[in-house]
């Protein structure tokens, strides 16, 4: 059952039909959506659902739509000048309230007026601008860059900030690890991505992947909680093979990748291989060099700061506009904060080569860091003693035989020397 209920409303009149026992404060707010009457307590207490009724104050939680029939109901939207002045005047109120809170560091107080100024809407002022950087290079100072990036958007606007993604680092930490072993190379490569960077660095994970193995390479991606592993497996039969598959795959990484992803690239494609062995006859005989080249990521990254320098000249250029002086404050400490993560980035990357040339042999490892353009090489003979059998086997029987004949040749002599004697004695026995 429903009534008609006509009445008139900030000076408009207004008809619905509305249930008999519908609240006021339910009507104005749900129906007519004027969401400045708040119901706080449903009491009758707070006078937060206070409107005007013919002139007088009404709590409207306590009064039913259709009590006020045919009345004149004004709420705070009808209190409010439509030249908007009251908003003006409140608005100042707040710049003043700004300035004193940012005096103070009171970050309560900012907050709360940034909020206020939010809700009703509000253009940037000078003061705001000022406050929201406060806010912003505070957040930054404290390495929470997450919340400082939110407030940006908050305080102006989400283009302000895309205008420096390009220069945000998307992976927090790099590594590598590179074995070869007779007739295969493998390659381990770790990915930490970047705070808020997840879902851009897990994109250029996954298209490096797949374009690794369209160029043919075994890749196996594993990893949790947002890192990644990459592992590389590249079997071969001759150096050559390995050198041409190396730079096929090297190739698969875009020129202009992130940083991260520039020294894996590096890494995959030397500049030149060499891993021989040889038999010899007591051992195996191995030689591996290896020219490391990472400069391509260097070079990735410089091309990054390069960026961060122009931006950063570009904010320091004198202004005397106070809200572009305080957009500029904060690009300034964002770009401090973004060139520390790449210095950082690149501190911490390390490729470490290893070789496993045969059980029970300890070959020599290599930690290259960053950029770093290195010539590796070891040579050793592995001995092999299981070969030497055969020349055993043949010294043993040319000692025997030595020593067979020897003593065959000792009993010949003794029984010469035997029959001498017997001649002699036969001699001297025979009469004369």
């Amino acid at each position: 059952m429903t009534v008609t209920l006509s009445l008139r409303v900030n000076g408009r009149p207004v008809t619905a039909q509305v249930a008999p026992d519908t609240l006021l404060s339910t009507f104005i707010r749900e129906h007519l959506r004027l969401t400045g009457t708040h119901v706080g307590c449903d009491t009758a207490q707070c006078g937060a659902c206070t409107v005007h009724v013919n002139g007088r104050a009404v709590k409207s939680c306590n009064v039913l739509a259709v009590q006020v029939q045919d009345a004149e109901v004004t709420t705070i939207e009808g209190i409010t000048p439509a030249d908007g002045s009251l908003q003006n005047r409140l608005l100042q109120a707040l710049d003043h309230l700004l300035a004193a809170c940012r005096e103070a560091g009171d970050r309560r107080g900012l907050l709360s007026a940034l909020d206020l100024a939010e809700s009703l809407g509000a253009l940037s002022s000078p003061e705001r601008a000022a406050g929201y950087t406060d806010l912003i290079v505070g957040l930054l100072d404290a390495d929470r860059a997450q919340e400082a990036e939110a407030t940006i958007v908050a305080g102006f606007g989400a283009e302000a900030l895309a205008r420096y993604s390009d220069m945000r680092p998307r992976f927090a930490a790099v590594a590598g690890e590179i074995e070869t072993l007779p007739g295969l190379r493998h390659m381990t490569f770790d990915l930490s991505p970047a705070p808020g960077m997840e879902t851009i660095a897990e994109r250029d994970i996954a298209t490096l992947v797949q374009d690794l193995r369209t160029a043919g390479a075994r890749v196996q991606r594993t990893g949790e909680n947002g890192s990644a592993r990459l592992t590389i497996t590249m079997p071969f039969t001759l150096t050559a093979d390995l050198q041409v598959a190396s730079v096929r795959y090297a190739a698969a990484v875009p020129a202009d990748a992130d940083p991260a992803l520039a020294l894996i690239g590096a890494a995959l494609g030397p500049t030149s291989i060499r891993y021989q062995t040889s038999s010899l006859p007591q051992a195996d005989r191995l030689r591996y060099s290896e020219q490391v080249d990472l400069q391509p990521a260097q070079e990735a990254l410089e091309q990054r700061l390069a960026r961060l320098e122009a931006a950063r000249a570009e904010a320091q250029a004198p202004t005397d506009d106070a809200l572009e002086a305080a957009r500029r404050r904060w690009v300034l400490a964002l770009l401090d904060h973004y060139e520390a993560q790449w210095r950082a980035l690149k501190e911490g990357a390390r490729v470490r080569y290893r070789l496993a040339p045969a059980e029970q042999v300890v070959a020599p490892e290599w930690l290259v860091a960053w950029g770093e353009q290195r010539t590796l090489t070891w040579s050793n003979d592995i001995p092999r003693f299981d070969r030497l059998t055969p020349y055993v086997i043949g010294a043993v029987i040319v000692l025997i035989g030595i020593v067979v004949g020897l003593a065959v040749w000792q009993a010949a002599r003794a029984n010469q020397r035997s029959t001498q004697a017997r001649a002699r004695s036969t001699a001297r026995c025979q009469p004369r």
